[in-house]
């Protein structure tokens, strides 16, 4: 069995939600931007009304079991408004999988 979980990456963060591969896998096949609905609200409470969301990369790797979605989120609140990068993570160790998610985007510049 299994020990990864899914894994929310914002402001340097690692916050481990809920929501099973499963229920990842299901709402990207009908369509790519329905995975971020599934933590919209967390991102919500962090960063203010979000006005634009972008998929910016994805990442798999079977054989280690890791999947990392990189959002890009438009977004403003009272204090800020600007552009952050949201990660949804599925691995056993989810820094582990951050660094191997940015080693392959060296690898292929």
């Amino acid at each position: 069995m299994s020990s990864s979980k899914v894994f929310l990456y914002l402001n340097d963060v690692f916050i481990k939600i809920h929501w099973s591969l499963s229920d990842i896998l299901e709402a990207w096949e009908r369509d790519h931007l329905k995975p971020f609905e599934l933590i919209r609200g967390i991102v919500e409470n962090e960063l203010g009304e979000i006005l634009d969301i972008r998929l910016h990369d994805t990442y798999l790797n079977f054989e280690k079991m890791i999947l990392v979605l990189d959002y890009m989120v438009d977004f403003k609140s009272l204090y800020a408004r600007g552009t952050q990068g949201v990660k949804i993570i599925y691995a056993k160790n989810p820094r582990e999988a951050l660094i191997e998610y940015y080693r392959s985007k060296r690898k292929s510049d």
